[in-house]
């Protein structure tokens, strides 16, 4: 009996124990950030290296509206649901810096009229109930803001680079001072506004993009941080290549877009064409420090 008794005592203490453990994990897990498991082979469902370095040196808060209609169809659902979790794991990084929420509009006209003065206008789209085919309005846009700014996406049409856009965007939003990258120019280069105006609004979305002239200005100015050579089709002189030199001494960078060989096919068909290579720019073997080579 006392054998028994002794047995029944133990096992109380041992669950009772087991109990108190579960609870300090529970405490525990409480307390930690919530964090998804990604096992996809590229990590897809992962933030960014970039995407962190971002959002952990956020020195104000940023807010995200996600103005998204309820009860979208699929495969609209799956971007609600994608954004909703990536918004999760941009608040865990920010420690604290950034709030989101996901509104529907609805019927609530004033909110429309908002969201329209925004640039976030409805969309179209096709939903089957009960059986048939119907036509429905829906929101699927975003408005971030960081302090007085704000920038908008006015449809989110596909969730690919959905974390690119929206960092990019913090970044922009957030930064005091962009980065300057500047186009060459006075050696035939392309006009970035004519010729690159896709290139060039990429870029716009994290740096400030100018034109250097070297037909007006031969020192490249301190606040360009990356000169762009595009195709140019005249050759450098000794002194815009020395100002080259300078700019790359100092520790700038140049990103060089050339054509191998260029081809006149007018002339060429006169049997009076030389090809236009690399050497004639005066570029070609052109070393910080160094010089330009003939």
């Amino acid at each position: 009996m006392k054998k028994k008794y002794t047995t029944t005592l133990m096992t109380g203490m041992y669950l009772v124990v087991v109990t108190l453990i579960l609870i300090c994990v529970n405490v525990i897990v409480a307390q930690l950030p919530p964090m998804r498991l990604d096992l996809t082979s590229n990590r897809q469902y992962s933030l960014s290296d970039a995407s962190k370095n971002v959002l952990k040196h956020l020195e104000d808060r940023v807010k995200v509206r996600a103005y998204f209609t309820k009860d979208l169809p699929a495969p609209y659902n799956q971007s609600a649901a994608y954004l909703r979790d990536l918004l999760e794991e941009y608040a865990t990084y920010a420690g604290g810096n950034l709030d989101f929420d996901f509104i529907d509009p609805g019927a609530d006209e004033a909110k429309k009229r908002e969201l329209m003065r925004q640039s976030i206008m409805p969309v179209q789209i096709q939903e089957i109930k009960n059986d048939q085919i119907g036509i429905k309005q829906a929101y699927m846009g975003i408005a971030v803001s960081y302090g007085t700014k704000r920038e908008v996406i006015p449809l989110v049409r596909q969730t690919e680079n959905l974390e690119f856009e929206l960092t990019s965007m913090i970044k922009r939003l957030s930064s005091q001072q962009l980065k300057t990258v500047a186009f060459s120019a006075g050696h035939g280069e392309p006009a970035p506004d004519e010729k690159m105006r896709r290139v060039k609004g990429e870029l716009e979305k994290n740096y400030r993009v100018t034109t250097h002239d070297f037909t007006s200005a031969k020192e490249i100015h301190e606040e360009v941080s990356t000169l762009i050579v595009v195709g140019p089709n005249e050759k450098w002189s000794d002194e815009d290549l020395f100002y080259l030199d300078q700019f790359l001494m100092r520790g700038g960078t140049a990103a060089f877009l050339l054509d191998g060989v260029k081809v006149d096919l007018k002339q060429l068909a006169s049997g009076t064409h030389r090809p236009w290579t690399l050497r004639d720019s005066g570029i070609l073997w052109h070393q910080a420090g160094k010089g330009p080579h003939p």
